[in-house]
């Protein structure tokens, strides 16, 4: 099952700077909604991530922080990823999140992804295929180039994704859509199995 949460694990070059926080407010807002729905709540240190593309890159949460308690100034904008070096570029005060290898390479992939909200809920994790959702063959650990290359696998042109014995990541053309997404598939899954069963 899945691995108690550590940390980032990746180098991280933090930048100061003026990030683009045109959509900030909007996806704090689906912080607090996640958190609401328990579909980020923290289990230990994990919460999920939320993200929204930006001219440079990427906005993202940050690692390991509590959704019900996220405030703007430690949101993140990653601006580069090298995946030879293991390294992240990004302006901020903290570190991105540990997921952050995962949202380049779904961004990279897909030009129509403007945001990748990716939540863990226990109930989705165990009936995936009965809800219909594309899931990774192999499990992978968090936070991994080999986690990021199991979703690509299975990528497609899906709207919703389990990685198996993880968490599920939903995708839209913004926000509001990927949140959408996210919300329905917790609705169906508490409909279908009750929440948290």
């Amino acid at each position: 099952m899945e691995e108690e949460y550590s940390g980032v694990k990746f180098a991280v070059e933090l930048e100061n700077g003026k990030r683009e926080l045109e959509k900030a407010r909007e996806l704090i807002k689906w912080c607090r909604a996640f958190y609401r729905m328990g579909i980020a709540s923290p289990r230990g240190n994990v919460a999920g991530n939320i993200s929204v593309r930006t001219k440079r890159g990427f906005l993202i949460t940050p690692s390991g922080h509590n959704f019900s308690k996220i405030s703007e100034e430690e949101l993140v904008e990653v601006i580069e990823v090298n995946e030879e070096t293991h390294t992240i570029k990004a302006v901020g005060r903290v570190n991105p999140s540990s997921e952050a290898f995962l949202h380049a390479g779904i961004y990279e992939k897909r030009s129509d992804v403007n945001a990748i909200l990716h939540g863990h809920n226990d109930t989705v994790t165990r009936h995936a295929q009965e809800l219909g959702i594309p899931e990774t063959e192999k499990e992978q650990p968090y936070g991994t180039i080999a986690l990021r290359n199991e979703v690509l696998k299975i990528l497609g042109s899906h709207r919703l994704l389990q990685m198996k014995n993880h968490g599920f990541i939903a995708l839209g053309k913004s926000l509001e859509e990927a949140g959408r997404t996210a919300k329905e598939l917790y609705e169906k899954a508490s409909r279908k199995f009750g929440v948290g069963a």
